[in-house]
């Protein structure tokens, strides 16, 4: 089943098939690039706000994109406590 979740200036889809994808403008989370190949599978949810995004993986792992002041990085230290 298709989500779609959406900043202020862009949208990402958890597609059924356990991806994810993003468009509109890059500073907003609209560019995945960095992060294209962890939101290639196992994408359970997307979680937005007013710039970035959080995709939580099946095994409970987090990716973000976006924004850096508004979450779009978190630091290797924090992923490994989520």
């Amino acid at each position: 089943r298709l989500r779609v979740k959406s900043t202020r200036f862009a949208f990402a889809a958890c597609q059924g098939d356990g991806s994810a994808v993003a468009w509109g403008s890059p500073f907003a989370g609209g560019d995945t690039s960095e992060v294209a190949d962890e939101l290639a599978e196992d994408v359970q949810d997307v979680c937005a706000n007013l710039m970035a995004f959080t995709a939580v993986k099946i095994d409970g792992s987090v990716v973000t994109w976006g924004h850096q002041s508004c979450g779009g990085q978190i630091s290797e230290e924090l992923k490994a406590r989520l």
